[in-house]
């Protein structure tokens, strides 16, 4: 056995290792390292993949110096750090200068938890220089640096500084297959918040470790959305005590250590912690003794999402339900109560209040709620109730527009006739499509005739305005768009009218935005439509609301135009809490704020049960009893009960609103 230079090596032999500096390359499970310190390696190495060399097409070699090349998660982008060599039998070699290398970047491949390629660096023979591609796509002769698969970096790990998605160093000889486990040492000072997705640290405090303990400040961080009944993780960067909150699946990788797994919000939220942490964790402000009991509400983040005016009828009973319009998820609890007075009683209820007038008038009135029975932390807001009479009103002829997507398709413009001829109205509603569709199943019988409206099926808000996005950014144009100028590229309410002969219109009422929240359109995978978070939804609705509103007044300034936000869906809380933001959003953008346009309060009375669809077949539960079971869909469409209901509201607003 021999130790020579590698290019004095002349005569026929058999390889051990190849030694450069303080590296050993090969046989890493044959060869025990003692460091000149007298620390033994060998139970803190990483092995590299084998490889041959000059005996595969595309071996994988061995880079010679230490943090030759970085491979930034955080930043996408691959750079070299020094001159790259790499091994070769007999010698190292210089392949690529730092001086002419360009920075690599490698957004356009996702590498997360869902991308199951498989990935390569390497240097191509041809050209000399450094590239980075699917695994499959590599052709001709090449030098493999490192394989890559999702957030592993599987090779030269001495040679390749990997910067995980954080922006946190991966530590070269820490195997990923854990984290430390830390220990609150105050309770209940960090709450994550599931509305707003926040954790925040409301006190500063320590992390205990065993034999150690950490520093965390105040602070507050938002972590991005998704289903509330996938499992997240809350962790604390050891280092600057900054809290990190990833996925159950995410690779996170640095200096980290779990506080915390989280799944479903409030009372129902299922907290996975060690040393007992979940004891010491808030909730959506409920802390442990709080979560435990089932007649909990997250009372202090309430608020009312309510417009300032409900347009009703006389002599017509209504109804408003509180998990329409409380903002955190609702459930009936004994420890709520809401009052409100209407003229003719004082309805003191915990989940539906009735509204009834015997007579026509406005009242200014408030609906109060308080939890608990504590009267110091009573929530309120003032509302107006404006009951019209219909026998009194002399126009009784409008024409009316109702534009949406598979909810207004289901029935509304057809039901909205309904009702307003049922109080002495002759309405006429104008349109180019059929809005009709009873797959949501009930309803009234006989069902009246189809009516003309533009209820698009499919279609989210900038669907009508075109500023739809596509994955890469660039914008996707609806081709049958009838309200799309083609000569000025815009939302042309004009346009509309007279492309299509109408000769005028006294209301229009629009319903949009739950595609856009719930990330659905029509041609999602055929044009690679984008999915906008709630936090870009928010951004652009009051724009793109205003783009139509102008539009349609710049046609005719006395059109009165009722904005109706999305309905609920029947078991979607994470997509429920997302109406709730929006109709609040666009209540405060345009509630009283234009002249001519009035929010709607249809969603208030849509139940979530008797009046959406099932998730599956309905089962029979005896044979002598038509009772069946089953599961309340998550899907947003109405059933043609909840869209009687619906239709009830807008009509209301019209006859409110005719002279």
């Amino acid at each position: 056995m021999k130790i020579q230079k590698a290019n004095d090596v002349t005569t026929k032999n058999l390889t051990i290792a190849y030694i450069y500096q303080t590296n050993v390359i090969g046989n890493e499970n044959g060869i025990r390292i003692i460091e000149r310190d007298g620390t033994d390696r060998f139970n803190l190495r990483v092995p590299d993949a084998a490889f041959e060399i000059k005996k595969m097409k595309n071996p994988i070699v061995k880079i010679t110096h230490s943090d030759s090349i970085e491979f930034n998660y955080s930043t996408k982008k691959i750079s070299l750090l020094k001159d790259l060599y790499v091994y070769l039998e007999g010698n190292h070699v210089k392949y690529i200068n730092q001086s002419d290398f360009m920075q690599i970047d490698f957004s356009k491949f996702p590498l997360n938890s869902s991308d199951y390629n498989s990935y390569v660096l390497y240097i191509d023979l041809l050209s000399y220089q450094l590239k980075f591609d699917v695994m499959s796509n590599v052709r001709g002769r090449n030098l493999i640096l490192t394989r890559v698969y999702q957030s592993t970096v599987h090779d030269n790990s001495d040679g390749i500084r990997v910067i995980d998605k954080d922006g946190q160093v991966v530590g070269k000889n820490i195997q990923n297959d854990g984290h430390d486990l830390g220990y609150l040492f105050t309770p209940n000072k960090i709450n994550i918040d599931t509305t707003n997705r926040t954790v925040s640290v409301e006190q500063s405090q320590h992390i205990l470790f065993t034999n150690k303990s950490y520093y965390v400040p105040a602070q507050q961080i938002t972590y991005a959305e998704g289903p509330t009944d996938y499992i997240r993780k809350l962790f604390v960067n050891k280092i600057n005590g900054e809290l990190v909150v990833g996925m159950h699946n995410d690779d996170k990788k640095g200096n980290l250590a779990l506080i915390c797994m989280w799944y479903h919000t409030g009372k129902n939220a299922v907290v996975i912690a060690p040393f007992g942490n979940e004891k010491r964790i808030k909730i959506d402000g409920l802390n442990y003794e709080d979560r435990g009991d089932t007649n909990n509400y997250n009372w202090s983040t309430n608020r009312f999402v309510l417009p300032k005016k409900l347009y009703l009828l006389k002599d017509v009973a209504y109804s408003i339900s509180a998990q329409n319009f409380c903002y955190n998820k609702f459930t009936d609890n004994d420890k709520l109560m809401f009052e409100l007075v209407t003229p003719n009683s004082q309805e003191t209820f915990e989940v539906t209040g009735k509204i009834h007038s015997p007579i026509a008038v406005n009242l200014n009135t408030q609906v109060v709620g308080i939890y608990d029975g504590n009267l110091n932390n009573a929530l309120q807001k003032d509302i107006t109730l404006q009951f019209a009479d219909p026998s009194v009103k002399n126009k009784k002829d409008p024409r009316i527009l109702l534009i949406g997507n598979s909810v207004t398709n289901a029935n509304i413009p057809l039901l909205v006739k309904y009702w307003l001829s049922n109080f002495g109205f002759i309405p006429s509603m104008i349109g180019t499509v059929n809005n009709s569709y009873d797959g949501y199943g009930y309803g009234i019988t006989p069902k009246p005739a189809t009516e003309k409206g533009e209820g698009r099926a499919g279609w989210r808000l900038t669907d009508f305005t075109g500023t739809t996005k596509r994955t890469d950014g660039s914008i996707y144009l609806k081709p049958n768009n009838p309200f799309w100028n083609p000569e000025t590229q815009a939302f042309d309410f004009g346009y509309y009218m007279r492309s299509n002969g109408f000769t005028g219109v006294d209301f229009i009422v629009i319903m949009l935005g739950i595609n856009d929240i719930s990330g659905y359109h029509g041609e999602k995978q055929p044009e690679n439509i984008g999915t906008p978070t709630i936090e870009d939804i928010l951004t652009y609705m009051p724009v793109e609301f205003k783009k139509m509103i102008d539009s349609i007044h710049e046609y005719d300034p006395n059109i009165k135009i009722g904005l109706n936000p999305p309905v609920p869906a029947g078991r979607n809380d994470s997509l429920n809490a997302n109406v709730m933001k929006y109709t609040e959003m666009m209540q405060y953008h345009f509630d009283e704020k234009i002249s001519d346009v009035f929010c709607l309060g249809s969603y208030l009375s849509n139940g979530k049960l008797s009046g959406k669809t099932w998730d599956n077949t309905l089962t029979q539960v005896d044979p002598l009893n038509t009772t069946k079971r089953g599961q309340i869909s998550w899907d947003v469409h109405d059933a043609g009960n909840n869209q009687m209901l619906n239709a009830l509201w807008t009509a209301s607003w019209i006859i409110n609103q005719s002279a």
